[in-house]
């Protein structure tokens, strides 16, 4: 089980362990503090994703975390982005899990206008994020994006708009490897396909 927290920290417990505790996988990456501790949106909120490679023998996957604040300047750039991790089981010499380990794969930042993270998805190259943004008609909006490609520290990567339809917001989505995403709008689910070479900066979207 793995578990995030404000500060950027990601912890895990091994479940089939009779005293599971908890480890830590990712240390804490940045002050939580904010300038006003009393505003409910000063609040650094964290999303995470994960997708297994199934195709390895042992467990691997790699892990999507987006940190988010809304209406107040984050307190390092970090706290408001999006990050992707590759996690594999360590081994000892017996080939008997010890623990996990976790290799920075990728990040970049959101825009300033993001209020917020509602889900996400990845799979392969590409995370899938259904955000809040205050300088889009829409508001509510879903993107893929090729996190190899959008790794740096500029905002101005190009990404896909996939969503949403009139009157509809998604509360899940999941990524397939034949590029579609799956997208659950209250009671129903949504199939989107996508070509992943048609990117487009959101400069030119919005």
């Amino acid at each position: 089980m793995l578990m995030a927290s404000s500060t950027g920290c990601i912890t895990y417990f091994d479940l089939d362990a009779s005293t599971p505790t908890e480890n830590i996988l990712i240390p804490e990456q940045f002050d939580p503090l904010l300038p006003d501790r009393f505003d409910p949106l000063a609040e650094i909120k964290v999303v995470m994703a994960i997708d297994r490679d199934n195709d390895f023998p042992f467990l691997a996957f790699n892990l999507a975390l987006s940190f988010s604040l809304a209406n107040t300047p984050p307190p390092d750039p970090k706290a408001h982005g999006v990050q992707i991790w590759s996690v594999t089981l360590s081994l000892d010499d017996q080939q008997r899990g010890i623990g996990l380990t976790a290799e920075h794969l990728a990040s970049f930042p959101l825009e300033s206008s993001v209020n917020g993270i509602f889900c996400q998805s990845i799979c392969g190259p590409h995370v899938a994020l259904t955000l809040l943004s205050d300088e889009h008609e829409d508001f509510q909006l879903t993107f893929v994006i090729d996190w190899k490609r959008a790794d740096g520290d500029q905002t101005n990567y190009p990404r896909r708009l996939v969503h949403p339809p009139i009157g509809k917001a998604p509360v899940c989505l999941a990524l397939l490897i034949i590029l579609t995403i799956i997208l659950t709008v209250s009671d129903r689910k949504l199939s989107i396909s996508f070509l992943a070479t048609n990117y487009s900066p959101l400069r030119i979207m919005v």
